[in-house]
């Protein structure tokens, strides 16, 4: 359900919004964990905390595809889930993301439904494709144009300032205590947020609440 309302409120500007980016973002949690350090000599406890991961629009900052988890990892195998699924509502001109990113599939997934992987590169990769010609196209571009492809890149700043506009007005922490409470209480308030972006597209582009 709370995916389907992520859905709901983004689709609206699904004819404004062509770039993408994806970022992951923390958030805390009044629970801790411990451990005993064998170095320490002691028990040292650490607060949690779960990773949200979330794809925006580059224009008004939708939050377009999410998952919310207690756990760690899964980076690259969630970028390709988001990819594939805001296709079937977006048009995809370009995906961008930090070097967390930066693989071969996920310039193939990006490259398969049409748009241009822009990823930060890190030093000392090839273009060696190893069956993901994407790899090769993207690299190659960056080499020739790169002035153009740093300012295509630079479109993820926009999923930060999202990040930073539903911290401020839901706040960064969730109060529940097991995991499946937690996941669903931060992904509610990414909801939420969502709802202000509609309001901010109703008041300056003039959507109609009919039109969703």
């Amino acid at each position: 359900y709370l995916d389907e309302i992520i859905k709901y409120t983004s689709s609206p500007l699904r004819f404004l919004e062509r770039n993408f980016a994806t970022d992951k973002t923390g958030e805390r949690t009044h629970t801790r964990s411990s451990w005993y350090s064998i170095r320490c000599n002691k028990e040292i406890k650490k607060r949690d905390h779960i990773n949200v991961h979330i794809t925006t629009g580059c224009e008004l900052h939708p939050v377009v595809a999410i998952d919310v988890l207690s756990e760690k990892g899964k980076d690259n195998l969630i970028f390709r889930k988001h990819i594939k699924n805001i296709k079937k509502e977006f048009t995809i001109d370009i995906s961008t993301g930090d070097g967390a990113y930066l693989s071969r599939e996920n310039c193939s997934a990006v490259e398969e439904v049409g748009g241009k992987p822009r990823f930060h590169l890190k030093k000392g990769i090839t273009k060696k494709p190893k069956g993901h010609p994407a790899w090769k196209h993207m690299l190659t571009y960056a080499e020739e144009n790169p002035k153009v492809y740093d300012e295509e890149y630079h479109l993820r700043s926009n999923v930060e300032c999202t990040n930073s506009a539903k911290k401020r007005k839901f706040g960064d922490t969730v109060y529940c205590k097991k995991d499946i409470a937690k996941e669903q209480e931060s992904h509610l308030t990414w909801c939420c947020y969502n709802f202000t972006v509609l309001s901010r597209a109703y008041y300056e582009l003039g959507i109609q609440p009919s039109e969703w």
